[in-house]
């Protein structure tokens, strides 16, 4: 069973993979049939004894992992809790590349609506946004924006999935989940909800790194709870 360790650092806290009909979705040649979350023995994997949880509280907590293991770090997990006496909050994580070799799958997002309520029982106002996933049930609601363009994030995947060529690749800094804005005392009320991550448990990222005419691939294990808590239980690469 995989157990948590806890080291507290600052005010952060870090619990320390004849003819043919053509297929339209290839899959890319992948040395030794890489698929996600498989073993093999073309794939260097690092399974955590203990998970690490990362959780920043007042400050973000970064973790990085060396994918490779090359002695370089390549990627950063990171973690930010932040709340105001006033009722302002934000709580995140997210993904970026240390190595801008190493790109992350993603994918795109529906388009993203805002709405504000008018809660004419409570007397309070509250602005949100589709994926709060919230109803306007006290008041009358209405659209202030749509957003004109459509946000990507890091793709879920669960195990045994083979790359191909409908991935869509990113390297730069990438939202797992977002919850920001405001609430009681603070009057009118805001709610704002990104991101694809937040309570997936025991699912994986996938890293690619172009390496000529034959990339390779890796996984990042990881849970995302509560929009702030990432849990890292493994990750892996294939050995060039």
């Amino acid at each position: 069973m995989i157990t948590k360790t806890k080291l507290f650092i600052l005010s952060s806290i870090i619990f320390i993979g004849c003819s043919k009909i053509k297929d339209p979705f290839p899959v890319e040649e992948i040395k030794d049939s890489f698929a996600v979350g498989v073993n093999n023995s073309a794939v260097n994997v690092v399974t955590l004894d203990s998970a690490i949880t990362i959780i920043g509280y007042g400050l973000s907590a970064t973790f990085d992992i060396d994918i490779d293991q090359n002695g370089n770090a390549d990627l950063t997990l990171s973690s930010s809790w932040t709340h105001s006496n006033g009722g302002f909050f934000n709580y995140s994580t997210g993904i970026s590349n240390i190595n801008s070799s190493y790109k992350v799958s993603t994918i795109e997002m529906p388009v993203d609506t805002f709405y504000r309520c008018i809660d004419t029982i409570n007397n309070i106002t509250r602005f949100y946004n589709s994926f709060f996933n919230w109803s306007c049930s006290n008041g009358v609601n209405s659209i202030t924006s749509i957003a004109t363009t459509r946000v990507k994030y890091p793709k879920v995947y669960n195990a045994n999935y083979s790359p191909n060529n409908t991935e869509s690749w990113l390297n730069t800094i990438l939202k797992l989940s977002e919850y920001s804005g405001s609430s009681l005392p603070a009057n009118p009320q805001r709610y704002y909800v990104y991101g694809n991550w937040n309570n997936e448990q025991l699912k994986y990222i996938l890293i690619k790194k172009d390496n000529g005419s034959n990339p390779l691939y890796g996984w990042i294990k990881l849970s995302v709870t509560n929009h702030y808590e990432i849990t890292l239980y493994e990750y892996a690469f294939q050995k060039e």
